[in-house]
Protein backbone atom coordinates (compact mmCIF):
# COMPACT_ATOMS: atom_id res chain seq x y z
CA UNK A 1 0.00 0.00 0.00
CA UNK A 2 1.38 3.55 -0.98
CA UNK A 3 1.50 6.21 1.20
CA UNK A 4 -1.06 9.10 1.07
CA UNK A 5 -0.02 12.37 -1.21
CA UNK A 6 -0.01 15.57 0.68
CA UNK A 7 -3.98 16.38 -1.39
CA UNK A 8 -4.97 13.00 0.09
CA UNK A 9 -4.05 13.99 3.74
CA UNK A 10 -5.14 17.70 2.81
CA UNK A 11 -8.89 16.09 1.42
CA UNK A 12 -8.75 13.75 4.52
CA UNK A 13 -8.30 16.97 6.96
CA UNK A 14 -10.77 19.32 5.23
CA UNK A 15 -13.57 16.73 5.26
CA UNK A 16 -12.94 16.04 8.80
CA UNK A 17 -13.30 19.51 9.84
CA UNK A 18 -16.17 19.65 7.91
CA UNK A 19 -17.66 17.00 9.70
CA UNK A 20 -17.06 18.18 13.10
CA UNK A 21 -18.22 21.98 12.56
CA UNK A 22 -21.44 19.55 11.66
CA UNK A 23 -21.57 17.99 14.77
CA UNK A 24 -20.72 20.62 16.86
CA UNK A 25 -23.33 23.47 15.56
CA UNK A 26 -26.06 20.39 16.07
CA UNK A 27 -24.59 19.45 19.57
CA UNK A 28 -24.45 23.39 20.42
CA UNK A 29 -28.58 23.59 19.17
CA UNK A 30 -29.26 20.36 21.30
CA UNK A 31 -26.86 21.69 24.54
CA UNK A 32 -26.06 25.16 24.19
CA UNK A 33 -22.43 25.93 25.74
CA UNK A 34 -22.92 22.98 27.95
CA UNK A 35 -21.86 20.70 24.72
CA UNK A 36 -18.81 18.91 25.49
CA UNK A 37 -16.00 17.47 22.71
CA UNK A 38 -17.55 14.17 23.64
CA UNK A 39 -21.34 14.99 22.40
CA UNK A 40 -19.06 16.67 19.31
CA UNK A 41 -17.38 13.26 18.66
CA UNK A 42 -20.74 11.84 18.86
CA UNK A 43 -22.43 13.53 16.62
CA UNK A 44 -19.82 13.42 14.50
CA UNK A 45 -19.52 9.79 15.00
CA UNK A 46 -15.90 9.67 15.16
CA UNK A 47 -13.40 9.31 18.12
CA UNK A 48 -13.07 11.78 21.21
CA UNK A 49 -9.12 12.12 20.67
CA UNK A 50 -9.89 12.62 16.81
CA UNK A 51 -12.23 15.74 17.99
CA UNK A 52 -8.87 16.62 19.96
CA UNK A 53 -6.63 16.30 17.73
CA UNK A 54 -8.11 19.23 15.71
CA UNK A 55 -9.31 21.68 18.46
CA UNK A 56 -8.31 22.29 22.01
CA UNK A 57 -11.29 23.06 23.67
CA UNK A 58 -14.76 23.71 22.65
CA UNK A 59 -14.18 27.39 22.43
CA UNK A 60 -11.58 27.12 19.98
CA UNK A 61 -14.45 24.67 17.99
CA UNK A 62 -17.14 27.20 18.27
CA UNK A 63 -14.77 30.01 17.43
CA UNK A 64 -13.63 28.31 14.24
CA UNK A 65 -17.67 27.46 13.39
CA UNK A 66 -18.68 31.06 13.93
CA UNK A 67 -15.78 32.53 11.55
CA UNK A 68 -17.18 30.21 8.66
CA UNK A 69 -20.39 31.03 9.39
CA UNK A 70 -19.51 34.84 9.66
CA UNK A 71 -18.06 34.50 5.94
CA UNK A 72 -21.15 32.87 5.01
CA UNK A 73 -23.47 35.36 6.16
CA UNK A 74 -21.10 38.13 4.42
CA UNK A 75 -21.96 36.18 0.80
CA UNK A 76 -25.60 36.18 2.22
CA UNK A 77 -25.81 39.93 2.79
CA UNK A 78 -23.74 40.30 -0.32
CA UNK A 79 -25.84 38.82 -2.47
CA UNK A 80 -29.30 39.66 -0.90
CA UNK A 81 -28.82 43.09 0.41
CA UNK A 82 -26.06 44.80 -1.59
CA UNK A 83 -27.27 43.57 -4.92
CA UNK A 84 -30.74 44.66 -4.09
CA UNK A 85 -32.76 41.99 -3.24
CA UNK A 86 -35.90 42.59 -0.72
CA UNK A 87 -35.89 42.37 2.79
CA UNK A 88 -38.51 39.52 2.02
CA UNK A 89 -35.86 37.42 0.22
CA UNK A 90 -32.97 37.91 2.17
CA UNK A 91 -35.40 36.81 4.97
CA UNK A 92 -36.43 34.14 3.45
CA UNK A 93 -33.20 32.97 2.35
CA UNK A 94 -31.76 33.31 5.80
CA UNK A 95 -34.31 30.82 7.24
CA UNK A 96 -34.08 28.43 4.31
CA UNK A 97 -30.40 28.12 5.10
CA UNK A 98 -30.74 27.81 8.82
CA UNK A 99 -33.01 24.91 8.47
CA UNK A 100 -30.48 23.26 6.58
CA UNK A 101 -26.83 24.42 8.18
CA UNK A 102 -27.43 24.78 11.77
CA UNK A 103 -24.25 26.50 11.95
CA UNK A 104 -25.25 29.46 10.39
CA UNK A 105 -28.31 29.08 12.77
CA UNK A 106 -26.25 29.21 15.58
CA UNK A 107 -24.22 32.35 14.45
CA UNK A 108 -27.34 34.70 14.18
CA UNK A 109 -28.87 33.32 17.52
CA UNK A 110 -25.26 34.16 19.20
CA UNK A 111 -24.84 36.91 17.51
CA UNK A 112 -28.90 38.20 19.25
CA UNK A 113 -27.25 36.68 22.58
CA UNK A 114 -24.28 39.60 22.10
CA UNK A 115 -22.01 36.19 21.82
CA UNK A 116 -22.34 36.36 25.88
CA UNK A 117 -21.14 32.38 25.90
CA UNK A 118 -18.13 33.56 24.70
CA UNK A 119 -15.25 34.60 26.43
CA UNK A 120 -15.22 38.55 26.92
CA UNK A 121 -12.62 39.53 24.45
CA UNK A 122 -13.81 36.63 21.78
CA UNK A 123 -17.97 38.03 22.09
CA UNK A 124 -16.55 41.82 21.50
CA UNK A 125 -15.03 40.45 18.14
CA UNK A 126 -17.72 38.91 16.87
CA UNK A 127 -19.84 41.28 18.07
CA UNK A 128 -18.40 43.90 15.62
CA UNK A 129 -18.14 42.05 13.15
CA UNK A 130 -21.66 40.76 12.87
CA UNK A 131 -22.67 44.64 12.81
CA UNK A 132 -20.23 45.30 9.77
CA UNK A 133 -21.16 42.23 7.67
CA UNK A 134 -24.93 41.83 8.56
CA UNK A 135 -26.74 44.48 10.66
CA UNK A 136 -25.19 47.67 8.59
CA UNK A 137 -25.79 46.35 5.49
CA UNK A 138 -29.61 45.51 6.44
CA UNK A 139 -29.94 49.06 8.24
CA UNK A 140 -28.95 50.48 5.02
CA UNK A 141 -31.60 48.68 3.17
CA UNK A 142 -33.97 49.63 5.79
CA UNK A 143 -33.10 53.49 5.30
CA UNK A 144 -34.39 53.50 1.27
CA UNK A 145 -37.80 52.26 2.64
CA UNK A 146 -38.65 55.06 5.56
CA UNK A 147 -36.94 56.88 7.83
CA UNK A 148 -36.03 55.94 10.80
CA UNK A 149 -33.64 57.58 13.44
CA UNK A 150 -32.68 53.73 14.80
CA UNK A 151 -32.02 51.64 11.73
CA UNK A 152 -29.65 49.97 13.42
CA UNK A 153 -31.80 48.54 16.32
CA UNK A 154 -34.65 47.58 13.85
CA UNK A 155 -32.15 45.46 11.70
CA UNK A 156 -31.15 43.95 14.92
CA UNK A 157 -35.05 42.75 15.54
CA UNK A 158 -35.59 41.96 12.70
CA UNK A 159 -32.91 39.33 12.71
CA UNK A 160 -34.08 38.10 16.42
CA UNK A 161 -37.44 38.23 14.84
CA UNK A 162 -36.50 35.50 12.61
CA UNK A 163 -34.11 33.41 14.73
CA UNK A 164 -37.27 33.24 17.53
CA UNK A 165 -39.15 31.60 14.87
CA UNK A 166 -36.47 29.44 12.96
CA UNK A 167 -35.80 28.30 16.38
CA UNK A 168 -39.22 26.83 16.94
CA UNK A 169 -38.17 24.51 14.11
CA UNK A 170 -34.19 24.31 14.60
CA UNK A 171 -34.69 23.28 18.40
CA UNK A 172 -37.12 20.26 17.76
CA UNK A 173 -35.25 19.57 14.57
CA UNK A 174 -38.23 19.92 12.40
CA UNK A 175 -37.38 19.93 8.38
CA UNK A 176 -40.87 22.10 8.52
CA UNK A 177 -40.89 25.96 8.51
CA UNK A 178 -42.91 27.84 6.71
CA UNK A 179 -40.94 29.99 5.80
CA UNK A 180 -43.67 32.39 3.85
CA UNK A 181 -45.84 32.81 6.83
CA UNK A 182 -43.15 33.81 9.08
CA UNK A 183 -41.86 36.34 6.30
CA UNK A 184 -45.25 37.64 5.83
CA UNK A 185 -45.82 38.15 9.15
CA UNK A 186 -42.96 39.83 10.34
CA UNK A 187 -41.65 41.48 7.20
CA UNK A 188 -44.56 42.26 4.93
CA UNK A 189 -44.51 46.32 6.18
CA UNK A 190 -40.68 46.33 3.96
Amino acid sequence: MTPRTKEQNEAIRTRRMGQIMRAAAEAYVIKGINMDMRDVAAAADLGYGTVYHYYKNKYDLLSDLLTMALGEAEEIGLNYLIKGSSVQDYGMTLLRRWRKDPSLFVLYKLACEHFRELPEQEAKVFAERFRQSVIIPLAEVLGTLRRDSRLEESAFLIIGGLVGCAGLSVYRRSAEMNEDEIVKLLLGGF
